[in-house]
């Protein structure tokens, strides 16, 4: 189960990594062999090519988060469990949603620029979303199994859809189930 779960995790992860290359490769493809070669061969040379690119593998990862989501559902997976790998996955993209805050703002310098950095905000907007679903997981099986009162459970969804209030909020979530779950005496 739990390689099963880092597997369905693991595009959320590198979504905004992905991201964040884009615009790189767009910008130093004329001058870095690896990045002409990556935008020349991988995307033809054609910006729509790798938005579109992007834009499947979003919505792969979209898939997987939901079909993380049934199986933690059905399957009954521990929600401490579930918490974890959501709250990985929010630590693990911390890094890349610096690097494309830092990105979008030097790409507003210019008039040129500023669709890219409204690209950025799209995309970054489409990772909150996937990692917000893994989150909504652990959120509905603590709800299910009786550690969130309906309340907590309807303002920690909500915290999910909130840049940064987001990984406070899956950190309180893993927290507050770790404190349960050894009250309890489940180790998961």
């Amino acid at each position: 189960m739990k390689t099963r779960k880092v597997l369905l995790a693991l595009p959320t992860v590198l979504f905004p990594y992905l991201v964040l290359l884009a615009p790189i490769t767009i910008l130093f493809s004329a001058k870095t062999p690896v990045f002409t070669f990556i935008m020349e061969k991988l995307f033809f040379g054609n910006v729509w090519v790798m938005v579109a690119a992007l834009s499947a593998f979003g919505l792969i990862a979209a898939v997987l988060d939901l079909i993380c989501v049934y199986l933690s559902i059905r399957q009954k997976w521990s929600a401490l469990s579930v918490a974890k790998t959501a709250m990985t996955v929010k630590l693990c993209q911390i890094p890349a949603f610096i690097a494309i805050f830092v990105l979008g703002v030097l790409l507003t310098i210019t008039i040129f620029t500023i669709p890219f950095t409204i690209a950025l905000f799209l995309f970054d907007c489409v990772t909150l979303f996937l990692s917000g679903i893994l989150t909504a997981a652990a959120i509905i099986n603590a709800f299910r199994d009786g550690h969130l009162s309906r309340k907590e459970a309807f303002l920690f969804v909500v915290s999910q859809f909130i840049f940064c209030i987001d990984i406070i909020g899956t950190v309180v979530l893993f927290c507050k189930l770790k404190k349960v779950s050894s009250k309890i005496g489940d180790i998961s």
